[in-house]
């Protein structure tokens, strides 16, 4: 067997441990990149979840909000459309709300012929308002808001209402069924 000079050996070695070295060290690199990216990722994703948890939370809370305020909220609703059953279709879209019959109130209003439903309120119940408006957009397609009440000391006695109109829809109509007595005839 052949000698191979010493000079050679280490020269050889040290490239090999160089070698080694930047093997090793890339594997490091690609291996604390990794875990560290990894743990980036999870806390942006905690976040994220923890976000849509609060937003969650804040929206169930909302909803309590808005159902326990539409138990104690009176409503009146004033006919002024002229539309003979309108106000009572609305008052039954309301309660199928969640809405307390016995805090709604309805009645004719000053003069009849609107032709867009108009709500007004208290300033105080804007989110109550935004939901009647949701409730009734399928029956009642033009609604406005009106004026808010801003003075506490004038007491309207409700804290919404709801001035109906539009045009006549067939729901509002109440059918009159006509029922005739055929005359009976005896043949002999």
């Amino acid at each position: 067997m052949k000698k191979i000079p010493s000079r050679y050996l280490t020269h050889h070695n040290k490239r090999k441990r160089i070698k080694i070295a930047v093997t090793v060290g890339a594997v490091l690199i690609f291996l604390f990149t990794t875990v560290v990216g990894g743990l980036i990722i999870r806390q942006v994703k905690n976040e994220q979840i923890k976000k849509s948890i609060v937003i969650e939370k804040k929206a169930n809370t909302s909803r309590e909000i808005l159902n326990k305020r539409k138990e104690n909220v009176t409503i009146q609703v004033l006919n002024g459309g002229g539309i003979l059953g309108q106000v009572e279709v609305v008052v039954k879209t309301l309660e199928d709300a969640g809405y307390k019959s016995e805090n709604i109130t309805l009645a004719d209003a000053d003069s009849a012929g609107h032709k867009i439903t108009t709500i007004t309120s208290r300033a105080d119940f804007k989110d109550i308002v935004i939901n009647i408006k949701e409730i009734l957009k399928p029956i009642l397609p033009e609604i406005i808001d009106g004026a808010l009440d801003t003075n506490p000391n004038e007491d309207s006695g409700f804290d919404v209402t709801v001035i109906t109109g539009g045009k006549k829809i067939e729901a509002f109509v109440p059918t009159k069924t006509i029922t005739r007595n055929p005359k009976i005839s005896v043949s002999k």
